[in-house]
């Protein structure tokens, strides 16, 4: 690593004003705010235009320019990773927090900064646990790493990618990002203790950055790595609250040309809200894309201006969605594995089957995830699955001498799990 590569980086300066994105830069050129009337004078055919780049800054496939709030989360990642890097040593962090926290956007983020710095020998892999099985976490790594499909077994996998660190003329660091790894440590725990393990051995050569929604998961694992003397640092992301809320949506209007569609008063109570259920950023956003399809709906006759979402009509958006969608929400924070057996349940169901046996689902779950390539987990971690469903009250059991011929039937909507899953990779199609 050469002087002028060396780290640490500098910190970003903030910004005097809000950039604008070029996919959005257009609709600067076609309307102007009239801020005493709250209404958006645009030229003609532009209505659509501005409504449209609004909506889709609120997306949950929207890469946002930059992080709103989370300085201290921000400065202590950068930290720990200009620390590992610079000294050459190696690093492990686990990052917790519940859903809609942050955590992932903030990693992606330090790391987009950190590829900017085109530092000579530095690879940075990022993996979604969720859409792996854990037969194939090796083999993902070594693809990413290297570009080389090693189809072998497992071991041989683990081999082949330790192997590049051994070597002398193998890449000189590389940080590992491994998003959900709840579910890789209910599938298949003993990968990740073999990574962060190794991550110790590696002469700084390998960075591990490990992001659950499980809080109390580092217990587990910390414990049991520090039996054999590897540290590994935590972070606990903290729910948002109203204010931080707020600014992430004011940021995500300005960005739209500066644009303001939604009245001030209206964002507060979205973020107040929102914070009280929980502060599922996530959420926020999907409620302003519903005000804003709400206002779009309004302006379909107008060509000249367009309205702003009202805090009257936020209020009622809001008391729809949190009556109609709390059920929907509790089965989003659902594992991968979970939905999918909850998705046997509703099919078998939808085929007559009113209830069934925990080996009959078991099976019907089992086929169904091969026939759409989905993650699944053996016949001896299945009960599991059902007694945390159990335990949250979305199915229950009917009265057997033995518990493997119980009943089990489910107390879920086929509607709510079907929009809980939608956007879930592997999944999303199974109730179609």
């Amino acid at each position: 690593m050469s002087n002028q590569e060396k780290l640490p980086w500098p910190v970003t300066k903030k910004r005097k004003s809000q950039e604008v994105p070029e996919d959005n830069q257009e609709c600067m050129k076609k309307h102007i705010i009239d801020s005493k009337s709250k209404r958006v004078k645009v030229t003609a055919n532009a209505t659509k235009d501005l409504l449209i780049a609004t909506r889709s800054a609120f997306s949950r496939s929207a890469d946002p320019a930059r992080i709103v709030g989370r300085e201290m989360e921000h400065a202590k990642i950068t930290k720990f990773l200009q620390t590992t890097i610079s000294d050459h040593i190696p690093g492990r962090l686990y990052i917790a927090g519940s859903p809609g926290t942050g955590k992932t956007a903030l990693v992606h983020a330090v790391c987009r900064e950190l590829k900017l710095r085109d530092i000579e020998g530095l690879q940075i892999v990022e993996i979604n646990c969720n859409t792996v099985q854990p037969k194939n976490l090796y083999f993902e790594l070594v693809k990413k790493l290297s570009g080389v499909e090693v189809k072998k077994r497992v071991d041989a996998q683990r081999d082949e990618l330790f192997g590049f660190y051994d070597l002398s003329n193998s890449i000189i660091y590389s940080v590992i990002v491994m998003d959900e790894v709840d579910n890789l440590f209910e599938k298949d725990s003993s990968l990740i203790y073999s990574l962060f393990e190794y991550s110790a051995l590696s002469d700084g050569k390998m960075t591990l950055i490990a992001i659950a929604n499980e809080i109390n998961l580092d217990k587990r694992l910390l414990s049991r790595l520090s039996a054999k003397n590897v540290t590994v640092e935590s972070l606990t992301f903290k729910s948002y609250r109203p204010s931080e809320i707020s600014a992430i949506i004011d940021d995500r209007l300005k960005s739209v040309a500066n644009n303001s569609l939604i009245e001030l008063q209206a964002v507060e109570l979205c973020a107040r809200k929102v914070a009280f259920e929980g502060g599922d950023v996530r959420q926020a956003m999907e409620l302003c894309m519903l005000a804003l399809q709400s206002l779009d709906k309004k302006n379909n006759d107008k060509n000249d201006e367009i309205g702003k979402v009202t805090l009257a009509e936020m209020s009622k958006i809001l008391s729809n969605a949190f009556v109609t969608n709390k059920a929907v929400q509790r089965l989003r924070e659902l594992t991968i594995h979970q939905q999918a057996m909850l998705c046997s349940l509703i099919l078998m169901k939808r085929n007559g089957n009113t209830s069934t046996t925990q080996a009959k689902l078991f099976t019907f779950y089992q086929n169904l995830c091969k026939k759409y390539s989905a993650p699944l987990i053996n016949q001896t971690q299945f009960p599991d699955l059902i007694t945390a469903c159990e335990s949250n009250g979305l199915l229950k059991f009917g009265r057997a001498k033995r518990n493997e011929d119980r009943k089990i039937i489910t107390n879920i909507l086929e509607n709510d799990l079907r929009e809980a899953i939608k956007d879930v990779p592997h999944i999303k199609n199974f109730l179609k």
